[in-house]
């Protein structure tokens, strides 16, 4: 059970961060590009998928984990695309 828990709090937390870190670009592109008049719809995007995947996780947490692997490899894509991340990696 130790092992189970520990795994799970890692996985849960890496999840976390690469969720949190696509909201923190998603909302910095919404609110300049168009003056943080399109956040509350970004907001209730968030919302509405969150609780997709929960739902999801609940009832079939194998195809969750697809969908949540395959979300994170589109968002890395699309950030490694990025004028300013190609800067910073050189």
């Amino acid at each position: 059970p130790f092992l189970k828990w520990s795994m799970a709090i890692i996985a849960g937390g890496g999840v976390a961060a690469i969720v949190q870190g696509g909201t923190v670009a998603l909302r910095a592109g919404s609110t300049s590009t168009t003056g943080g008049m399109a956040n509350p719809l970004v907001s209730t995007m968030e919302l509405v998928g969150s609780i997709l995947v929960t739902i999801l996780a609940i009832l079939l947490p194998i195809l969750c984990l697809v969908v949540v692997i395959w979300i994170g490899y589109k968002m890395i894509r699309k950030m490694m695309k990025s004028p300013f991340i190609r800067r910073l990696l050189g």
